[in-house]
């Protein structure tokens, strides 16, 4: 029965407190939250370039959100020309910065100059990394583990990956992203 009386009467006096100070204050305003530079930047949504061209509306550089999909850009670009052979992209793909999306025309076929997707470090999973040459399951592993802790800002952070060194990353630099 104590014990109950002591928990009611230190809720009381808490309560008592906070109505009081608010009470005897009232022109005080309420609390703000503050974030540091850190959760404010998680906070915003990363923005990123892509390219489309090709068979395309309006071709051109957009800035997208990072978490856009393929199919966003392509509405964002005007939609598909009349005659695009829209089965030429994966339109639920995901985006990443720097991505050139070609979208090709009816009858067109790649040609050899068209600019290869990049695979993001920070987004992509563990079949993904597996896919760039040299990397296998281990190393596609240690990427994820590395970039729970401490995301990629640039390519260059892959050689702080335990197991790349400098020859894994000359090797890769060119189809990788952060």
């Amino acid at each position: 029965m104590k014990k109950q009386w002591l928990i009611g009467g230190a809720f009381i006096l808490v309560l008592g407190s906070y109505l009081g100070v608010r009470f005897l204050n009232p022109d005080s305003p309420p609390p703000r939250l503050e974030f540091s530079s850190i959760e404010r930047e998680t906070l915003q949504e990363e923005t990123i370039f892509v390219d489309i061209r090709g068979a395309i509306m309006r071709p051109g550089v957009y800035k997208v959100l990072a978490s856009d999909r393929v199919f966003q850009i392509v509405q964002r670009a005007g939609g598909f020309h009349p005659k695009a052979n829209q089965s030429s992209i994966n339109q639920a793909g995901f985006l990443f910065d720097g991505d050139v999306i070609d979208v090709l025309f009816i009858g067109q076929t790649e040609d050899s100059t068209s600019t290869p997707t990049r695979i993001s470090l920070n987004r992509a999973d563990q079949a993904t990394l597996e896919t760039l040459p040299g990397i296998g399951p281990s190393t596609a592993l240690a990427i994820i583990k590395y970039r729970e802790k401490t995301p990629f800002k640039s390519i260059e952070d892959l050689m702080k990956v335990p197991g790349i060194g400098e020859k894994t990353y000359e090797n890769l630099k060119d189809q990788i992203t952060p």
